[in-house]
Order: structure tokens, then C-alpha cells, then sequence
């Protein structure tokens, strides 16, 4: 049965359908493996390359590798992803150092696999030349690491500078908005202690007192809409009424 699942995902592999593959390999694994099939991990793997999703498939073939850790072909397709994995962040302008930065270590780790491989490998399942071909490639591209590493970290350098402003600005204004409402705040004590015009609020045999000059403060501040002014000044829950009057 698990053939027929890997046949299907193979033909989509071919077809360079790499999305229906991908999730054709991994239901085979949890209906059938458990997540734990090396073979079916390393093809999960290859439909990822294929479909340049190189994150994941340097998980899946991790995952395999928990299973068969002496196995030195997923040793090597490590490696390879991890190369492969580099190239992209290190080509990539917008990369933040910290990426920039696993992705130097990836490549060190990477080319001492293919050194290593190359020189212990078996002969009979691995392509002892082709690993010390790649393993000179890694040592290219990490020779020409720190011009990647001086413009990420120039890169960090600036962004942190612009948040740092940010970060100030953003203080500056809350201090200015702090003082305001401590000011406002005070002219609004003065103004409810010296006005002597007032609203009458009639609710049944209730009667409280608005100052208005309170209420023009809040709308001069934008505390208050006009419309929310004149709702105050009118209408309270249960349709009770404001009356103006003039004088104490």
C-alpha cells in the first residue's frame, strides 16, 4: 500500500507538481512510518530542494538522520542542503546579520563534511571527488564570507541607529503629551472651581450640576465632539433632560 502513496508522489516529483508531492511523502510517512522511514524522509526532502524550500528540507533529512545517524548519504545531502541554504542568505541583500552570521557556521560545518567525505567515504555509495568538489566550492564561498558579513553588520548598524531616533522620538512625544495633560488637567480644576454657569440635569426629583465652561474646555481640547457635547447637554440613558440655565 505505502508503494502505491511513493508512486503517485514520485510521478508528481516528475510532473514538478512539488506542493501535492510533498504532502503525498508526508502522509505516507504518518500513515505508514511514523515519521520515521529514512528513505521516504530523504525523498520528502528532495521534492523540498525541488520546490526551494530549503528550510524544511534541511529539517526532513535531520529527521532522518535521528534514525540513522552513521549514514554518511544523508550526511552528504546535508551538507548540501546546508551549502545550498548559505548561498541564498549570503546572495540575499536584505539578510539580517544573525542569518547571515548561522549561515557562515552552516557553510563551515558543510565544507568539513565534504572534506571529510571525501577523504573516508565509501567509494561504492558516494562520489568521493565530487564531495572534495564541494567541500572547495564551501571554502570559495567562505573565503568571500566577510564582504557578506562587513554589509550585514554596516546593514544592522544603520537599522539599529534608525530605532534608536525612533525609539527617542517616541519618548519625547510621550513626555510632551504627559506635560499636556498634566496642564490640561489643572485648567480644567481652575474652570470647574471658578465657573458659575451651570447645566441643570432634571431626572424625577434628582437634580446634579455640569459646569459648561468644563464642557467647552473638553471640546476645545478635543476631549468631547461637538455631537457628543450636545448629547450631553440633552439627552442621558432613560431620556432624561438637560435644562440650561443661567446663574448659579
Amino acid at each position: 500500500m505505502p508503494d502505491v502513496w511513493l508512486n503517485i508522489a514520485h510521478i508528481y516529483v516528475e510532473q514538478k507538481q512539488y506542493i501535492p508531492a510533498v504532502q503525498m511523502y508526508e502522509n505516507c510517512l504518518k500513515k505508514f512510518y511514523k515519521y520515521n522511514n529514512v528513505e521516504v524522509l530523504t525523498y520528502l526532502a528532495r521534492a523540498l530542494v525541488k520546490g526551494n524550500r530549503l528550510h524544511e528540507a534541511h529539517n526532513a533529512l535531520l529527521n532522518a538522520r535521528r534514525v540513522a545517524p552513521h549514514d554518511l548519504t544523508l550526511m552528504y545531502n546535508i551538507a548540501l542542503v546546508q551549502q545550498k541554504l548559505a548561498q541564498e542568505i549570503l546572495k540575499d541583500e536584505n539578510a539580517t546579520l544573525n542569518s547571515v552570521l548561522q549561515a557562515i557556521d552552516q557553510l563551515r560545518i558543510a565544507q568539513k563534511s565534504f572534506s571529510w567525505l571525501g577523504e573516508h567515504g565509501d567509494p561504492h555509495r558516494l562520489d568521493l571527488n565530487q564531495s572534495l568538489q564541494e567541500a572547495q566550492q564551501c571554502s570559495d564561498l567562505l573565503s568571500q564570507s566577510t564582504y557578506h558579513e562587513i554589509r550585514a553588520r554596516k546593514k544592522d548598524e544603520e537599522e539599529q541607529l534608525v530605532r534608536k531616533k525612533q525609539d527617542e522620538e517616541r519618548r519625547k512625544l510621550r513626555e510632551k503629551q504627559f506635560q499636556e495633560a498634566v496642564r490640561i488637567y489643572s485648567l480644567k480644576n481652575f474652570l470647574l472651581e471658578k465657573s458659575t454657569i451651570r447645566f441643570r440635569l432634571y431626572n424625577g426629583d434628582i437634580f446634579s450640576f455640569v459646569e459648561k465652561n468644563f464642557l467647552c474646555l473638553m471640546l476645545y481640547t478635543g476631549d468631547i465632539s461637538i455631537e457628543g457635547a450636545t448629547f450631553a447637554a440633552r439627552m442621558v440613558e432613560g431620556g432624561a433632560l438637560y435644562q440650561y440655565l443661567n446663574g448659579p
